[in-house]
């Protein structure tokens, strides 16, 4: 999931086209608008990374059985 997160991060920022003109992407863009969009995908990876990080650290004080 961390991963995943920063792979989200990184190419909202950074807007590489197989990312940011995927269809998915520009069905989004063209609903919401690109401002929106971005937002919408920067709080996507923000979650992600911190559902895995928090997994990551429950997991290793072995609070949460993986």
């Amino acid at each position: 999931m961390i991963l995943i997160g920063v792979f989200i991060i990184i190419n909202t920022i950074s807007k590489p086209r197989y990312f940011w003109e995927h269809r998915k992407a520009v069905a989004l863009r063209q609903w919401l608008g690109d401002r929106n969009a971005t937002i919408i995908y920067l709080v996507l990876g923000g979650a992600l990374l911190v559902v895995g990080v928090l997994l990551g650290v429950l997991a290793t004080l072995n609070i949460l059985a993986l």
